[in-house]
């Protein structure tokens, strides 16, 4: 089981269904992409540990990571996320 740790944000359902657009439109252009399920669609923002079969973090690492998290996070503000010239036709 492939896992990682991350910091994710979820799109609004309007930015999710523009994405899965988009997505369709790379799989007619190279049916051998992979497309994120609309389930678990999300853009990460901060990769702690990148994605390793076992995990190469451990529980106490997740414990810190959250607890750091926890300390920063509500300090931050909102950001926006713009995306140009994709797939322009």
């Amino acid at each position: 089981r492939r896992t990682f740790l991350a910091f994710i944000a979820r799109p609004p359902a309007p930015l999710v269904e523009r994405v899965l657009d988009l997505q369709e439109r790379l799989i007619r252009l190279d049916p051998q992409q992979f497309a994120i399920p609309r389930s678990a669609l999300h853009f990460t923002v901060k990769s702690v540990r990148t994605v390793s079969d076992p995990p190469a973090f451990t529980a106490e690492e997740v414990e810190l990571a959250r607890c750091a998290a926890a300390d920063v996070v509500p300090g931050l503000g909102s950001f926006e996320l713009q995306v140009e010239g994709t797939l322009q036709t």
